[in-house]
């Protein structure tokens, strides 16, 4: 039996209408699926957020504080692109056009140096154990100007047969320093033998006090050495005299950090240079003469193999005619690499004064974090490793001013504050000065500047970092950076 259905012409007429919605519907669905995909990926690349910016040099940074959510591998900017300064969001380190770039305070636009890779990296470090998906924010070294950048944790494949042997454990963020009287946790650097005790050392992990290195820890002297297997504080042993103290840290076979320092006595130069008196049993010569015991002799450290305590330039510097084995040189002359060789001068053949200079910027009281509101010192220390003076070095330190605020500049040498003898540039972020050795004084060989800058901190973030750059008599630029990270204060009870 066939089944017959009766369907009206209004029937039909409403069916074919339904039919052709439905069409209409589903294209135009596809047609704004489509526009959004697209939409999104323009907008990844750039997006106007709508708020206005100063637009005045490094004025970028003044847009990390929108609070928007970032795409991966770009950040937020100033720039005028036909309608006023505004914020946009931007790709990280484009060298196209103005994405990517800033204004510097010559007018000229440069590129950011947004360093995707160490953010990637500090990235899956942070997260080792938590494999997936992360993010990870991060601030771009030339403007200052916050990035989120992403990675992914694989998990860790265990053998389903046997014992894996797990692999040697990595350096840590390690921190080997010295402490030296007032100036406190230092990497390097100069002092006078008056400037001790306290004289210690120690090694840390995060700069935390409370986490010790669990490697080897060697510590060497002019006098002698000793070994240790954890990062305690210990005290430099005793009698302190003139020379190098160098500290190693080392895990599993691989050096994590070392610091060096060296002693110097300022009335050494007037004390006669060889006498008798001691021997290598006990090592020990006058009290407070500065002088140490080599081959049972009590002699000036500055000039060990030099009667008169001056540079004998006479001396031919390089001749061969021993071997390391053992072979002695004559007329005060060094067995070195198979060369008898001035001690003076142990890698110059012409016997001649050469440069050398260090910058180093470091945190005091460790990364942090630090609250807002609290003050974060900077120490920047400047040494003259080399034979010559520095009668000119030109100097620049710049900061992120959304995230801290400048205070002031202190020589660590005496206490004074020397804040008024910089050109401070708050708006732009920037100390600077033509020439700091006119208020410093010039920088012989084996001195050494030591300055302490303070800032207040002003907002919340995972890393903000201070540059510093110095020119030393109109030579190569050197560069050193130093990083802090800042926490919101916890609340307080009303």
């Amino acid at each position: 039996m066939k089944t017959v259905i009766f369907e009206s012409h209004k029937d039909k007429q409403l069916r074919k209408g339904l039919i052709a919605y439905s069409v209409v519907l589903l294209a135009g669905l596809f047609v704004a699926l489509s526009a959004v995909l697209f939409a999104g990926s323009s907008e990844a690349l750039v997006v106007d957020r709508g708020i206005s910016c100063s637009g005045a040099a490094r004025s970028g940074a003044e847009c990390n504080v929108l609070g928007y959510p970032q795409n991966v591998n770009h950040m937020f900017g100033c720039y005028n692109k036909g309608a006023g300064f505004k914020c946009y969001e931007v790709p990280a380190n484009s060298n196209e056009a103005l994405p990517g770039c800033f204004l510097d305070t010559d007018g000229q636009w440069k590129n950011c140096g947004c360093d995707i890779a160490a953010c990637e990296n500090a990235c899956r470090n942070n997260n080792a154990n938590n494999p997936g998906s992360h993010t990870q924010g991060w601030t771009c070294n030339g403007c200052g100007q916050n990035f989120l950048c992403g990675c992914t944790v694989s998990p860790t494949i265990v053998p389903t047969t046997g014992t894996p042997t797990p692999p040697p454990q990595g350096c840590p963020s390690t921190q080997a320093r010295f402490l030296v009287g007032n100036s406190g946790l230092v990497k390097s650097g100069q002092f006078q033998l008056t400037s001790v005790p306290p004289f210690e050392y120690s090694v840390l992990i995060n700069g935390d006090v409370n986490q010790k290195f669990q490697g080897t820890v060697v510590l060497t002297t002019p006098n002698t050495s000793r070994t240790h297997n954890n990062g305690d504080t210990r005290q430099v042993p005793t009698p302190h005299v003139a020379g190098n103290y160098r500290l190693v840290a080392s895990l599993n076979g691989e050096v994590c950090d070392t610091a060096e320092v060296r002693l110097i006595n300022a009335e050494i130069t007037n004390l006669q240079c060889w006498e008798t008196g001691c021997n290598d049993s006990d090592k020990q010569c006058a009290p407070g003469s500065g002088l140490s015991c080599v081959n049972n002799r009590c002699v000036n450290p500055q000039y060990p193999n030099n009667p008169d305590c001056k540079p004998d330039v006479t001396l031919k510097c390089w001749e061969t005619g021993c071997s390391t084995q053992g072979n002695v040189c004559e007329n005060g002359l060094s067995c070195l690499n198979n060369r008898c060789v001035n001690p003076q001068y142990p890698e110059n053949p012409t016997c001649e004064a050469v440069p050398g200079i260090t910058l180093d910027k470091m945190t005091p009281n460790g990364p942090g974090p630090y609250n807002v509101g609290q003050i974060v010192p900077f120490r920047i220390t400047i040494t003259n490793t080399g034979q010559t003076t520095y009668s000119v070095i030109s100097f620049r330190d710049s900061w992120n001013t959304s995230r801290l605020d400048f205070i002031r500049i202190i020589n660590n040498a005496n206490g004074n504050d020397v804040t008024s003898n910089f050109t401070i540039n708050r708006t732009m972020g920037v100390v600077s000065s033509n020439d700091i050795t006119t208020f410093l004084g010039d920088l012989g060989p084996g001195q050494s500047y030591n300055l302490r800058f303070e800032f207040r901190a002003l907002a919340a973030t995972n890393r903000t970092c201070n540059d510093v750059s110095i020119v030393p008599n109109g030579g190569n630029q050197m560069t050193d950076d130093a990083c802090v990270s800042i926490n919101q204060p916890p609340p307080t009870d009303m």
